[in-house]
């Protein structure tokens, strides 16, 4: 068997742990944040038509997402504005539409997500072994951008020689395009190439279809016992030494 040369990861659950507080506080504000930015552009709106117009924006993105697509955030944006007042986008104007996208966007890097403990050592000794790094991620409401943001104030980003967003690519896990578009950019074949995460539909089944090893991140030990499963990211330089 060929040696493998390039190691892909995902993001959420992998090498970020969510936590319910964070995701509920993080909502609260970015909705109150933008009632807020919206009042001072002369726009007011009630927090429950906020909230409302927020919910059927969420019920649009997943109609995309379920068919493992995705868009440029300001669709799903846009979409949320049109729905609180039809004309509201237009009115706005570009220099009304950045203010509130800064809102929606970066609300993430206000409530950071903390890093799983054996992250920055899964990391280095994998970089200490020769392997090169690459990241693939699917995005909510927080697009690329802001995660990269997130990514270097964590100290991670230097690990990875390239990261792969879904709202960048229009594509998402599992679909095998996003796997191929980030081994195109590595220069590497898929039998060169392991991917870890955490979820079994879009990690470990997106990864097999794209040609790739497929290794399933289960800190917890809730999986099933497999031998493609591995408790810490620790233990991938082993696997493939």
């Amino acid at each position: 068997m060929a040696r493998v040369r390039v190691i892909t990861l995902d993001l959420w659950g992998t090498l970020i742990r969510e936590v319910p507080e964070r995701l509920k506080n993080m909502r609260q504000d970015r909705l109150l944040g933008m009632q807020e930015e919206l009042e001072s552009l002369g726009y007011r709106f009630g927090f429950d038509e906020i909230e409302r117009a927020y919910r059927l924006s969420g019920d649009f993105c997943e109609q995309i997402w379920s068919r493992n697509q995705d868009m440029p955030v300001d669709d799903h944006l846009l979409f949320m504005l049109s729905c609180l007042e039809s004309s509201l986008p237009s009115r706005l104007g570009s220099e009304g539409l950045e203010k509130i996208r800064t809102v929606y966007s970066d609300a993430l890097l206000s409530h950071p997500p903390k890093l799983f403990d054996d992250v920055i050592p899964g990391l280095t000794s994998l970089k200490k072994s020769g392997f090169k790094l690459a990241l693939i991620s699917n995005t909510g409401r927080t697009p690329g951008s802001v995660l990269r943001r997130l990514l270097e104030e964590q100290r991670i980003d230097r690990y990875f020689d390239f990261m792969t967003f879904s709202n960048e690519v229009m594509v998402r896990k599992p679909d095998r395009r996003i796997f191929r578009y980030t081994l195109s950019n590595m220069h590497v074949t898929p039998r060169l190439t392991a991917h870890v995460g955490d979820d079994s539909e879009t990690d470990f089944e997106g990864a097999r279809a794209a040609g790739m090893i497929a290794i399933m991140i289960d800190r917890d030990g809730s999986a099933a016992s497999r031998p493609d499963t591995i408790g810490s990211l620790t233990e991938i330089s082993e696997i493939f030494s």
